[in-house]
């Protein structure tokens, strides 16, 4: 079982017409018959642009590749 424990956008600032965004988050997956915890990390990233719905969508896309590569690469 993954899931995301928890989901934020700590950083939302506007200047000149760009958008800066940091986004982060938490993730862990668990061996749901004996309920221990494989894999647990805690990320952020950031992205900036033009456009405030394309910047955003672009960090947590961007996020949720880091987390995708992290959990293929850490559990057994």
């Amino acid at each position: 079982m993954t899931g995301v424990q928890t989901c934020a956008l700590p950083i939302f600032e506007e200047s000149e017409g760009n958008f800066l965004v940091k986004v982060s988050g938490t993730v862990k997956a668990a061996d749901l018959a004996t309920g221990t915890i494989l894999f647990t990390d805690s990320r952020s990233k950031r992205s900036r642009g033009g456009n405030t719905v394309s910047v955003i969508n672009a960090a947590f896309r961007g996020l949720g590749k880091e987390f995708g590569e992290a959990l293929a690469a850490g559990l057994p």
